[in-house]
């Protein structure tokens, strides 16, 4: 607890809040890493991000992003990004 309080006191606001916005960054990276170590052949495959407001946007995205995992299963194990 001590360290943890010698550290806010020396750090800036602003330093202290990139510090925690960057942490999901670098989580994902550890995830990504260890996912590799485990199934080295892995493709890491980014899933379109968009918003969807009926359900045939919705049907219509799943069928993209089925199509696109399966294009890529076929040269192997997927990780989802």
């Amino acid at each position: 607890t001590g360290q943890l309080l010698s550290t806010l006191d020396r750090l800036p606001q602003g330093q202290f809040s990139d510090q925690i916005a960057a942490l999901p960054g670098r989580f994902a990276t550890v995830l990504e890493n260890a996912a590799e170590m485990c199934e080295p052949e892995a493709q890491f495959i980014q899933v379109p991000r968009r918003t969807l407001k009926t359900d045939g946007e919705i049907d219509s995205w799943a069928e993209e992003v089925k199509q696109q995992l399966k294009t890529a299963l076929k040269k192997g194990p997927v990780v989802i990004r």
